[in-house]
């Protein structure tokens, strides 16, 4: 199995990604902007262990890219 990075991961199951990666997704491209999400708690972050860097879960990243790109179902009077 072949992981890409990023846009160009392929894989279907779920996995813990960077935030390098996240913002790449969600085409912030500064894992910056993910931090602030993670901060606000828009986007929950995870402790693996082996790495002291947090992660995320792909999931969860493209759950956030899909409501992004999603049509407002609101309508205003």
């Amino acid at each position: 199995m072949i992981l890409g990075y990023g846009k160009n991961d392929n894989y279907d199951g779920e996995r813990f990604i960077t935030y390098t990666e996240a913002a790449e997704l969600l085409e912030v491209y500064c894992h910056s902007n993910v931090t602030e999400l993670v901060e606000n708690k828009v986007l929950p972050s995870y402790s693996l262990p082996l790495t002291d860097r947090r992660r995320v879960k792909k999931s969860d990243v493209l759950l956030i890219l899909s409501e992004k790109k999603a049509p407002s179902t609101s309508t205003t009077l």
